[in-house]
């Protein structure tokens, strides 16, 4: 079968569960299928250091600069076009939402995932009404969509009228391999929370800074370590002194999974407080690392984390900081947690998963 993927992820992230999520599928129909990913300009850094020749990519660039996401967006589009019209595709997968709108197109059936409703739910605080128009045109065009979640399907035959004929649900998966790389001095006297991923909006970093910073107990015998793409704003530095907190117990770590894998090794819990999840990549690769999970009861979390994660509201900071020292003085309770994770994640897989869609593109084409 003939498949196309787009540009579209590739030039929004830099490292991220989506961008993961597309290379692992892939990677794995990439044996017995013709596949193009099309990503001309990009930022991403996991196709940076591909070799595989059904990549077209020819600049990557470190960073956006002003007046210039438009231009490259517009250079893409045209690269992807020139390639649909002579690789003739039987499935076009758009990895994201695309910046213009799209017609239905009688030459190859078109599939796009949909990870989360965060812009529709969120839209009056954050402003996301563009997105959410592109996005509505893009999910009534498809001719099919795939969902990351059962809360996510949920989500969205409730706030688009979405025939759930148009829609399946396949979950992620994570890596199985364990490669860890060592960070270079780190200091690992104190027992520490892990803290992955970005760190604005529906993420709930305050939330989660004030309720650590409400307990002497966790103060005293813990720290907490972030990894991101970012280091801390100014803001975020403010508000960690503003709690009484310092630098030397909050502390940003960055690089590739290898060295997140090393971070998972040595937390003492792995802490998600986001107000709202499609699915959360990072709770399977916790249970793949032994890591106890502390998250929020909101969204997709119960549906994939399930006996694997202490849960907390995460709109309460005073649950949070109660489920925090739970797992602290809980060693009972941590072991169970780390058991069944390693039990839970039997049932994810990025083998599953690209088979499950494969059968999505079969099923199109019948």
């Amino acid at each position: 079968m003939k498949i196309l993927y787009d540009f579209r992820i590739f030039n929004l992230q830099d490292y991220g569960g989506i961008s993961k999520y597309f290379l692992k599928v892939i990677d794995k129909l990439s044996v017995n299928n013709s596949i193009k990913v099309i990503s001309p300009i990009y930022i991403n850094k996991y196709i940076k250091d591909c070799k595989k020749k059904n990549f077209v990519k020819y600049f990557y660039y470190k960073k956006k600069y002003k007046y210039t996401t438009k231009v490259i967006y517009l250079i893409n589009l045209f690269v992807t076009q020139i390639y649909i019209f002579f690789f003739k595709p039987e499935i076009v997968h758009l990895t994201y939402y695309p910046e213009t709108h799209y017609k239905k197109n009688k030459n190859y059936k078109l599939v796009v995932t949909v990870y989360d409703l965060i812009h529709e739910f969120y839209s009056s605080k954050y402003n996301y009404s563009k997105q959410i128009n592109l996005k509505k045109n893009i999910i009534h065009t498809a001719d099919h969509i795939i969902c990351i979640s059962r809360n996510t399907k949920k989500d969205l035959i409730n706030y688009y009228n979405i025939s759930e004929n148009k829609i399946s649900i396949i979950y992620l998966g994570y890596d199985k391999k364990i490669e860890i790389d060592p960070i270079k001095n780190f200091d690992n006297k104190k027992p520490f929370f892990l803290y992955v991923g970005s760190r604005d909006k529906y993420k709930n970093f305050l939330k989660f800074i004030e309720a650590f910073s409400a307990s002497d107990l966790l103060k005293k015998n813990l720290n907490i370590y972030f990894f991101g793409s970012s280091d801390f704003t100014i803001l975020e530095i403010n508000i960690i002194k503003r709690l009484g907190l310092n630098l030397d117990q909050i502390k940003y770590f960055s690089g590739d999974d290898k060295k997140l894998n090393f971070l998972y090794s040595k937390a003492y819990a792995f802490v998600f407080p986001s107000f709202y999840e499609g699915f959360g990549i990072p709770l399977l690769e916790s249970m793949n690392m032994g890591c106890p999970i502390v998250c929020s009861n909101t969204s997709s979390f119960l549906e994939v984390a399930n006996d694997a994660a202490l849960f907390f509201d995460p709109h309460n900071s005073e649950d949070i900081k109660d489920k925090l020292e739970k797992i602290f003085y809980d060693k009972n309770l941590r072991k169970k947690l780390i058991d069944n994770g390693y039990s839970n994640i039997k049932k994810f897989s990025w083998e599953k998963c690209a088979q499950e869609t494969l059968n999505v593109y079969k099923n199109l084409k019948k």
